[in-house]
């Protein structure tokens, strides 16, 4: 199981019919869990010549557009 498979569960009074407690939205997903999908970025690297960038660089880029977005008003 996922690691936050409580948040697939539906309470029982919004259980719909058949649903058996699992999110409708996710029951796609389920023939998916337990299973191990590795990635990689090793082909992008190689044919494309990609790096990523920095994880400091991203997380303090990502911090400045979300208060630039909060700043902008409504």
């Amino acid at each position: 199981m996922p690691e936050h498979e409580d948040e697939m569960i539906v309470p029982a009074g919004e259980r719909g019919a058949g649903a058996a407690g699992v999110n409708p939205s996710l029951r796609l997903l389920l023939p998916q869990l337990g299973r191990n999908f590795d990635a990689t970025s090793e082909k992008t690297r190689r044919l494309l010549g990609w790096s990523p960038r920095p994880v400091e660089e991203t997380i303090v880029d990502t911090a400045e557009s979300l208060l630039a977005v909060k700043a902008q008003p409504a």
